[in-house]
């Protein structure tokens, strides 16, 4: 993220570098956003934290077997078993979320490489970078969250 970050920044000074050595130059458009209210508040990801939340219910089953196993019998193989369980849970819980996440941010990079051009923007930007912006001309975070919303996330492996 934070390369990305830094990529835009260059990318921006770069284009008002050259914008202004050369006055003839088309007026370059800029759109930003917040990604952290597009991530918090849009409808997939409500849908994002219910998969995790229903593959992690699922998982915890074999969890909760080799605890009770432990409570009844604190042997070192009931106690080897539980901590192999919960281990092999955390790393579960941890891959899925990262595979979420990659599907996640595909759609939104997609999401918003059509949506700047559609309006003609030379580029968007994460609302974290921009040290001074116009709120009511530029931020296009309501439009990329309205575009996000419109989107099937498919969540199945592949």
């Amino acid at each position: 993220m934070k390369k990305n970050i830094l990529i835009a920044t260059f990318a921006l000074m770069a284009m008002l570098l050259v914008s202004g050595c050369n006055s003839s130059a088309p007026t370059q458009s800029i759109g930003v956003i917040d990604a952290a209210k597009i991530f918090n508040e849009s409808k997939n990801a409500q849908s994002v934290m219910k998969h995790l939340e229903a593959f992690s219910k699922n998982m915890q089953a074999e969890v909760e077997a080799a605890q009770k196993t432990l409570e009844k019998d604190q042997s070192e193989a009931n106690s080897k078993a539980f901590h192999e369980a919960l281990s092999k849970y955390q790393t579960a819980i941890g891959e899925e979320q990262q595979r979420v996440v990659k599907v996640v941010e595909d759609r939104f990079q997609t999401v918003l490489d059509e949506y700047r051009t559609e309006k003609k923007l030379s580029v968007i930007l994460p609302k974290d970078v921009v040290l001074s912006m116009d709120e009511t001309a530029a931020n296009v975070t309501e439009d990329i969250m309205k575009k996000m919303d419109e989107v099937e996330l498919d969540f199945s492996k592949k």
